[in-house]
């Protein structure tokens, strides 16, 4: 009919008399993580996955990382095995397919430590006598996160202690014997995988009168 013909060359023409292609959608591109991005990580040690949520724009999305520890990475989700310590900012940049694309960006720090290494800074001493100072013995530790606390696996001899904070073994023994021990050290991230040391013996004589 002549109504609905002019109906159709309005359509094809659009107000100014030019072709009027179809709208993309102009709502802003919306970004938000749906899981936490871990502050702290470890190399050699999987983080947990990051997600997150698109909405608006153009769909397809896509999400890129920025700044990231080697071994981390975004594809569906931001994830990965961190092999490089040190402090980092990371920034995710998701883009929609908009001409030109619409961005949004979400940055966290994330603090990668190093495995712990804990080693005694010598052999305690495998002789002692009652009443007589033994050499102290510290434990050298580095990486991981602080801070350390060291422990022994068994009792010391009496009168000998191994300071939960600094990691020294130190004292006089008091009591004639054989005793077997191992030193210890853990980190504040993953405070349950404890480093031991070799196992020592101390054999501990009475003093001579």
């Amino acid at each position: 009919s002549q109504e609905s013909s002019y109906y159709y060359r309005q359509l094809k023409s659009g107000p100014t008399g030019t072709a009027t292609p179809p709208s993309e959608n102009s709502s802003p591109l919306a970004f938000s993580l749906a899981s936490q991005m871990p502050a702290e990580a470890m190399t050699g040690v999987s983080i947990p996955q990051v997600s997150w949520t698109l909405s608006g724009g153009k769909a397809p999305y896509s999400v890129t990382a920025t700044g990231a520890p080697s071994g981390l990475g975004a594809t569906s989700v931001f994830g990965g095995i961190p092999t490089q310590a040190g402090d980092y900012t990371v920034t995710l940049t998701a883009r929609d397919s908009s001409s030109p694309a619409k961005t949004q960006s979400i940055s966290r720090p994330i603090t990668v430590y190093a495995p712990l290494n804990a080693i005694p800074s010598a052999t305690p001493q495998g002789t002692a006598v009652v009443g007589q100072l033994i050499s102290p013995v510290n434990i050298v530790a580095s990486g991981g996160k602080q801070p350390y606390a060291f422990s022994v696996d068994v009792a010391l001899p009496p009168g000998v202690s191994f300071n939960p904070t600094t990691g020294v073994l130190s004292g006089a023994p008091s009591a004639p014997g054989t005793y077997s021990f191992r030193l210890r050290a853990a980190e504040a991230f993953q405070p349950a995988a404890i480093i031991a040391s070799d196992q020592y013996t101390m054999v501990v004589s009475a003093a001579a009168i």
